[in-house]
C-alpha cells in the first residue's frame, strides 16, 4: 500500500501499472492536478482462510486548495510461491 501510494506522489506511471492487477489494471493513467499529503493505514484485518487480510487505509490530498479524505477498504490480492504457515 505505501510503495503504491508513494508511486502516486510521485507520478511513477510505470510502476503503478506494473504493479497492478490486470483484472483491474486501467489501460491508461492519468494524473489528475491533485496532490498526495498524506496516508494512515488504520487496520489490518488478518484471514485465517488463504493468506490474504484485510486493510483500510485513509489518504488526504488537495486539489485547488480543497482538502479532500479518500477512504478505501482493500483485501489485496497475494501471491506467494510458498504457503502462508501459522504457529
Amino acid at each position: 500500500m505505501r510503495s503504491r501510494y508513494t508511486a502516486f506522489v510521485k507520478e511513477d506511471k510505470d510502476y503503478l501499472l506494473r504493479t497492478w492487477h490486470e483484472s483491474t489494471r486501467p489501460k491508461e493513467l492519468d494524473f489528475e492536478p491533485l496532490h498526495w499529503r498524506s496516508l494512515k493505514i488504520e487496520a489490518f484485518m488478518p484471514s485465517f482462510i488463504g493468506d490474504n487480510g484485510t486493510c483500510e487505509i485513509r489518504c488526504e490530498s488537495t486539489r485547488r486548495c480543497r482538502k479532500y479524505d479518500h477512504f478505501e477498504r482493500k483485501q489485496p490480492i497475494c501471491k506467494r510461491k510458498r504457503p502462508l504457515v501459522l504457529h
